[in-house]
């Protein structure tokens, strides 16, 4: 069976790898006879070995990115760009506009990359501008360009790569995505 040196090669203890690890057992069991009744059990070793997937090198699991709500999606690439900038020697959240910048193109970056991927979370648009409710050209003055939007819900996602986090998006920029974004409902805070 295929996936089964992938399970050994990623137990590394834990409940998920032991009932990975009894699963293993019995399809080499199933391999010897030519039952096929036994497919229900090998479809079981099969979804274990998606779940040992998941395990991350601390032994933690992670839910996959598809099952996640948009904004734990997006908080995991905030987290992502951020340690990935401080990586880089960009600078911590807070060090200035230089690390903001990078951390919000890498973002975007992986978002879009996600999507392309993967053709899942293709309702996030990432920095369109709008004026007046329509789409425009990047710098039209007076436009709003959101980090990330999602015009099913009307949902604004702002990342904000700072010090001191949870205080939200300003009156003035909320305004102004009102006046500017189409079928705005909602705008959140997205932060490391």
């Amino acid at each position: 069976m295929a996936c089964l040196p992938f399970i050994g090669a990623m137990a590394t203890g834990g409940k998920l790898i032991n009932k990975a690890e009894k699963l293993a057992k019995v399809s080499r069991v199933i391999d010897k006879t030519d039952d096929v009744s036994d497919i229900v059990t090998i479809t079981r070793v099969s979804e274990a070995a998606d779940d040992v997937a998941k395990i991350t090198g601390t032994g933690g699991v992670k839910k996959a990115a598809h099952t996640m709500t948009d904004y734990d999606f997006l908080q995991r690439i905030a987290t992502k760009a951020e340690s990935t900038g401080v990586h880089l020697g960009k600078g911590a959240s807070g060090t200035g506009p230089l690390q903001g910048t990078w951390k919000h193109n890498y973002a975007k970056r992986v978002l879009d990359r996600y999507q392309s991927m993967t053709g899942q979370k293709i309702h996030l648009l990432t920095e369109e501008t709008y004026l007046n409710g329509a789409v425009e050209k990047y710098g039209k003055l007076g436009s709003s360009r959101p980090d990330v939007f999602d015009p099913l819900t009307g949902t604004i996602y702002d990342y904000k790569f700072v010090k001191n986090t949870g205080n939200g998006l300003s009156s003035a920029q909320m305004n102004k995505n009102l006046r500017n974004v189409p079928g705005l409902t909602s705008q959140f805070e997205i932060n490391p």
